[in-house]
């Protein structure tokens, strides 16, 4: 845990400080909006890797919609009945697509550190297990392996 730790801290004060809040003390009607996205980045980064991100630039701002839509999905609700959820849910399920398609394409397990604790493409080696169980099971598909529910 140490590892994902350490490199949660990282990246979470890389991207405070590339923030635009200067070294000036600044008032905020509303903290948890200014660091929600910086604290879901890093934490994905720390576990799946970098390129989740680099795919999908806005996937931070997707999923706190998606967060805000979740109710009516938990719900059951159809897809005409709640459209906005629908579609919030939709971007993020294509950012997994899109991440799951390129490291297919991308990722060799013969790599010098594909048993490494940690790599770029996929992230941490639970990440990278989860996915080779998952990717020997017939009935789990793409699709279902991504809407899988934990």
């Amino acid at each position: 845990m140490q590892p994902i730790a350490d490199r949660f801290m990282v990246k979470l004060f890389s991207l405070i400080r590339e923030s635009e809040i200067g070294q000036d003390w600044v008032a905020m009607s509303d903290l948890s909006s200014f660091i929600k996205e910086p604290l879901f980045q890093a934490a994905v980064e720390s576990i799946c890797g970098p390129h989740l991100f680099a795919l999908n630039p806005n996937l931070a701002q997707d999923f706190w919609a998606f967060d805000k839509e979740v109710v009516p999905l938990c719900k059951g609700y159809p897809r005409w009945l709640s459209l906005g959820s629908w579609k919030a849910r939709d971007k993020c399920v294509e950012a997994m697509r899109k991440w799951n398609r390129h490291a297919r394409e991308h990722f060799k397990t013969e790599r010098p550190n594909s048993d490494a604790e940690f790599e770029p493409l996929l992230g941490t080696r639970f990440v990278r297990a989860r996915r080779e169980f998952y990717s020997k099971l017939e009935a789990f598909t793409n699709d279902a392996i991504r809407n899988r529910r934990a």
